[in-house]
C-alpha cells in the first residue's frame, strides 16, 4: 500500500526548511513546488529557469503544464534572485544538477525532524499530492493529466485508496459498510 500524508503532514515538512540558508530556501520552495504539482523527481531536478512563467504562476515539465500557488510563486522568485547560475533551476550551491540521491535523503531527513514516523519519500509527497487531489475534487481525468500518466490505470489506485479510506472511516463510525456510493462509480 502507498505511504499517504495527510495535509498538516506535508505542511510540517515545508516548515522544516530554514529559509536563512540557501540550500533552505531552495529546498522550501522544491517541496512546495512539489505539493502544489505533484511534480515527479526527474520534473524538479530537470526543470530550467525558462520552465517557470511567474507572472501566470506556471511550470512546464517536460510533458505537462501546470499551476502553482502565490506562497510557492514566493518562494520561487526569492529563489530565484539567489540560485548560483546553472542550466537548472534548482540546483546545488556550485551550480551542478541535484541528485536524485540528495533529494531522497533530504525529504526523509525533513520528515523526521517534523515528527513523521512514515516513510516518506519524494513518492510519498506526489503520493499525497495526487489523493488529496482526488479526494477534493473526485476526478481522474484531470488528475491523470496533472500525474502526467500516459494510462489511467496508473491514476485509478488513488480512486481505490480514497474508497478504502472513506469504506474504512464510515464502518468505524456506523458499524457497517454503505453500498452504492455514488463518488466510487469512477474506480
Amino acid at each position: 500500500m502507498k505511504e499517504i500524508l495527510t495535509e498538516d503532514e506535508i505542511e510540517k515538512i515545508i516548515k522544516i526548511p530554514n529559509t536563512r540558508y540557501l540550500t533552505g530556501l531552495r529546498n522550501k520552495a522544491i517541496l512546495s513546488l512539489i505539493w502544489d504539482t505533484g511534480a515527479k523527481v526527474s520534473d524538479i531536478i530537470e526543470l530550467e529557469a525558462k520552465d517557470i512563467d511567474f507572472e501566470q504562476r506556471k511550470v512546464a515539465f517536460e510533458d505537462r503544464v501546470l499551476d502553482f500557488s502565490k506562497k510557492t510563486e514566493r518562494l520561487l522568485r526569492k529563489w530565484d534572485t539567489k540560485r548560483p547560475i546553472s542550466k537548472y533551476f534548482f540546483c546545488a550551491k556550485n551550480g551542478e544538477k541535484l541528485s536524485r540521491i540528495y533529494l531522497f535523503l533530504m525529504v526523509k531527513r525533513y520528515a523526521k525532524k517534523a515528527g513523521i514516523e512514515k516513510n516518506v519519500s519524494l513518492k510519498t509527497l506526489r503520493n499525497s499530492f495526487a489523493f488529496n487531489h482526488y479526494k477534493k475534487f473526485k476526478d481522474l481525468k484531470t488528475l491523470q493529466k496533472i500525474l502526467g500518466h500516459k494510462n489511467i490505470k496508473s491514476t485509478e489506485i488513488y480512486c481505490i485508496l480514497y474508497q478504502k479510506e472513506f469504506l474504512e472511516g464510515y464502518e468505524a463510525k456506523n458499524g457497517i459498510v454503505p453500498i452504492g456510493i455514488e463518488d466510487f462509480k469512477n474506480c
